[in-house]
Order: structure tokens, then sequence, then C-alpha cells
């Protein structure tokens, strides 16, 4: 799942979910270690990966729900570090 992030999140989440990129401080991306971000559920974060979300477009129909599934996890994981 790192290489689907790499390739489909990473410009402007950046490589360790903080968002510490050129596009992600100008589009304003919030950081997957925010005390927001900490707070959303799974589904919560699904529902944006699948739907979009401001400036963020909508993964449905692009990526498999097992692989936003496993997006949502691997987001998880970025959060622990």
């Amino acid at each position: 799942m790192a290489n689907v992030y790499k390739a489909k999140c990473a410009a402007c989440h950046g490589a360790a979910g903080d968002a510490n990129t050129p596009a992600g401080k100008a589009l304003k991306v919030a950081s997957f270690t925010s005390e927001a971000a900490l707070k959303e559920t799974d589904a919560d974060l699904l529902a944006v990966a699948k739907n979009g979300k401001g400036k963020m477009p909508a993964w449905q129909g692009k990526l498999s729900d097992d692989q936003l599934k496993e997006l949502v996890s691997y987001i998880r994981t970025l959060q622990k570090k």
C-alpha cells in the first residue's frame, strides 16, 4: 500500500503524512498527525478518500474498496510514528 500512497497521496500529504510539501502547504492540507486527523474514525478517513474533500480528488472508482481500506490502514501507521 505504500506504493499507492506514494503515487496518489504523498505529493500533497507528504511521505510521512505531515503535509510538509509545496502542494500540501499551498492547498493547506492537514497533517495526518494533527489532533483533528487523529480523532477521525476509519470510516471518516475512508469517506474522504472515496469522495474527496475540498481540492482533494475522489478516489472511488479509481481505487478498489479494498485498496481504499488498506490506504486508511497505511495512514494509521503514519500516525503512530
